[in-house]
């Protein structure tokens, strides 16, 4: 029975051995990562740091665009609204170019 203790004993003291020094590699290995997963962080935040200044920059860049955008968009509004009014006034002048041509083409008939 004493014998059976001690051996029994004996393994649990090798499996919490195994344990433990399954226990200590993955300390080790969560150590490694935490350090990978710091030094990723500052790395990036380097990186990322001025980010927000570059967008704000580019948005302003944008917006300065759209305005300019919506400045050539009235003058070319502006542009189509002028070139209708020639059209119609053009049209008019041929309409009463016509209807004249047509009264003296009346007048020279009767005149015949």
């Amino acid at each position: 029975m004493f014998t059976a203790v001690i051996s029994l004993n004996i393994v649990l003291a090798i499996l919490c051995l195994i344990a433990v020094w399954k226990l200590h590699q993955s300390k080790r290995a969560l150590r490694r990562a935490t350090r990978w997963l710091i030094d990723a962080e500052q790395k990036t935040n380097q990186i990322l740091y001025p980010a927000p200044y570059y967008i704000l920059l580019a948005h302003s860049g944008v917006a300065q665009r759209q305005r300019q955008a919506a400045g050539l968009g009235m003058i070319q509004q502006q542009f189509i609204r002028f070139a209708a009014l020639l059209k119609l006034i053009q049209w008019i002048y041929q309409r009463q170019a016509w209807s004249a041509q047509g009264r003296f083409a009346s007048r020279v008939k009767r005149l015949s």
